[in-house]
């Protein structure tokens, strides 16, 4: 349960470093607040993954990932007949907020869902 806590709470302590990145670097405009949360949701999935006594997530995630960037290199060639790596990148990093947020989000339901029917 401690593992749960703590990664339910790391991507909000992310979140509150991230603002207070963002306003320490104001000039950047091109850096949203969320981009810098990826690291913390990934840590808080790993972590509530395994305080839920499930497998280690990690591998599978950096897996999707991987996958994920590789069809979005193939798609970006065949769409533009050029990768533009800046492009890529910042669409690569935007794509794995989203999905671990999509992780996050699954797995805090999952907590809930697994603590309701233990009830």
């Amino acid at each position: 349960m401690k593992l749960i806590s703590l990664g339910i709470l790391i991507p909000m302590i992310g979140l509150i470093i991230s603002m207070g990145l963002k306003k320490i670097f104001k000039n950047l405009t091109h850096v949203k607040t969320v981009d810098f949360l990826p690291p913390f949701l990934i840590a808080g999935v790993q972590l509530i993954s395994l305080g839920h006594g499930q497998l280690s997530m990690i591998e599978v995630m950096i897996l999707v990932i991987l996958l994920m960037a590789i069809g979005l290199a193939i798609f970006s060639a065949i769409r533009d007949h050029e990768l533009l790596l800046p492009r890529f990148f910042k669409t690569l990093w935007r794509l794995i907020f989203i999905l671990s947020l999509c992780w996050y989000v699954g797995f805090i339901i999952l907590v809930i869902g697994t603590q309701i029917s233990n009830i």
